[in-house]
């Protein structure tokens, strides 16, 4: 009887509890306005663009459904919610932002913070779901507690993260499927990444300075070029999936020989499947999940032995999506022996049924944009500025290569994004 290999199904590939998005068609509360202090049982919410000198949260919950740009931030308590809708631009005047006790900043959209953050005791910064992006281009991500986390379940980006020996809770948690990138890394922490399933990816792309091992499992994939990162004494990477000649993230899948990618394209999920042992197999099936229907994965896509492509790169536009639900996608591999595998799963959001800047991945660094979008900035995930250029509904990047992985951060009817796009860097 032929044999089935099952991997893990990791349907959330979260690090931490569900918690429900705040509704933004009926979330209640005040307007934010400036100079407002949001006290215990306050909520304030941001609706449209709105751009803010001060604002005080203390104790009460800011909800954020457009973009909301803040001079200066006083988080001394209480709940900052960013919905998949939200963005939240936080300048602060280069100031660090230090967060007082029990403070929650929960991310389902887009955060981008100029300046440092250092978290104080009981402290939660949650990128709560695979399509959440937390980007600290210029400064420091500082984890100290007592009892306080960040978790990440999608993609974060800090120039230095400094987990301080004064927690009591690992300072990170690493979600399946989740990259966390940053140019200097300090870990004065004992085991200062957990990462429960696997796989999830840290990039350290300048210096590792460890005090303490950075985690105690394989389910952690660490990525950095030994030949332009400098290693400050021992690198303490603990039982870690490490690849000392990278320059990108890279997640591991089930099956030896398969790597896969999932992205937002223009109105429609774009599937990227590579297969480097087609030899043996007789058909791969693509199969497809949502958050809206959890039962069972269904087939959306066949390829046949005969129809195998050579080169072995595989692409599929999954255009029977609706506007945010998250897809889980996995492969289906049948070989000539009767044996069948599946890969992990790969999660991506449709966040608003049509992304801003496609195709993504582009076989160039000349990307198509949606109607009326203006591009603001374009860095890559060490916070590293490139300039662009702007023809009518086409932007190009200059000076860039293969596998470059950028963010890129404009706006589009009244409201800030940021879409994290590659320039030829998923399959080479």
């Amino acid at each position: 009887m032929a044999g089935t290999t099952l991997f893990p199904v990791i349907f959330y590939a979260q690090c931490g509890p569900v918690i429900p998005e705040p509704d933004c068609n009926s979330p209640g509360g005040v307007e934010v306005f400036e100079g407002a202090v949001i006290g215990m049982g306050q909520t304030f919410i941001v609706t449209s663009l709105a751009t803010l000198n001060t604002i005080t949260v203390n104790g009460g919950t800011l909800i954020i459904c457009s973009g909301l740009n803040i001079n200066s931030l006083n988080f001394t308590s209480g709940t900052i919610a960013v919905t998949s809708s939200g963005t939240l631009n936080l300048t602060n005047g280069g100031i660090a932002t230090v967060f007082g006790n029990s403070c929650n900043l929960i991310n389902f959209g887009s955060i981008v913070s100029q300046s440092s953050i250092v978290t104080g005791p009981n402290n939660l910064i949650y990128n709560y779901s695979p399509a959440s992006s937390f980007n600290i281009p210029f400064n420091q991500m500082v984890v100290q507690g007592p009892n306080s986390q960040v978790i990440n379940n999608g993609l974060f980006n800090s120039s230095f993260i400094v987990n301080s020996s004064n927690n009591t809770i690992s300072p990170f948690c690493l979600g399946a499927g989740s990259i966390t990138t940053t140019g200097i890394m300090i870990n004065q922490y004992p085991i200062g990444f957990l990462t429960p399933d696997p796989y999830a990816c840290l990039m350290i792309s300048n210096t590792i300075m460890n005090s303490q091992t950075l985690t105690d499992t394989s389910n952690t994939a660490i990525c950095y070029n030994a030949g332009s990162v400098s290693v400050i004494g021992s690198p303490l990477f603990g039982p870690a999936i490490v690849n000392n000649a990278c320059n990108s993230c890279y997640i591991p899948l089930g099956i030896d020989g398969v790597n896969m990618h999932a992205f937002e394209a223009n109105e429609c999920i774009q599937v990227l499947m590579e297969i480097s042992t087609i030899e043996d197999v007789l058909k791969i099936e693509l199969e497809r999940l949502n958050d809206g229907n959890m039962e069972e994965f269904s087939k959306i896509y066949t390829i046949n032995e005969k129809d195998l492509p050579d080169p072995d790169k595989l692409v599929f536009l999954d255009h029977n999506v609706e506007p945010n639900n998250l897809y889980y996608y996995r492969l289906l591999i049948s070989h000539k022996d009767g044996e069948t595998s599946y890969s992990d799963i790969v999660s991506v959001r449709c966040s608003n049924g049509k992304s801003k800047i496609y195709p993504n991945p582009s076989g160039s660094a000349e990307f198509h944009l949606a109607d009326k979008v203006e591009i603001f900035s374009v860095t890559d995930l060490v916070g590293k500025n490139y300039s662009f250029d702007i023809y009518f509904d086409s932007l190009k990047i200059n000076g860039v290569s293969s596998g470059n992985v950028f963010l890129v951060s404009g706006g589009s009817k009244g409201k800030f994004f940021t879409e994290k796009i590659i320039v030829n860097g998923v399959i080479d």
